[in-house]
């Protein structure tokens, strides 16, 4: 997956995110997509069982990728100014 796919897709899915974050994301997704994806290609594989896992790691991501979300906009609430009450 070339670098400028993930960067774009980063600042889709995170767009809230600092380029630290979304350049962090981005390397953990690009690197795990490469590992399984060679280690689950070492094995034959049925269409059914490759559709299990694809759907799994497709879960995985989208949660990583919420709690990303969810950090940031926390993170980004705690650093505003409080109005005095």
């Amino acid at each position: 997956m070339g670098n400028r796919t993930v960067q774009k897709f980063m600042q889709e899915a995170l767009p809230k995110a600092s380029k630290a974050t979304r350049t962090l994301a981005g390397n953990l997704i690009a690197i795990t997509l490469s590992a399984v994806g060679k280690q689950f290609s070492n094995s034959p594989r049925s269409p059914a069982e490759i559709e299990a896992h694809a759907d799994a790691l497709a879960d995985m991501f989208c949660a990583y990728l919420k709690t990303r979300a969810a950090s940031e906009d926390k993170r980004r609430n705690n650093n505003r100014p409080r109005n005095a009450a």
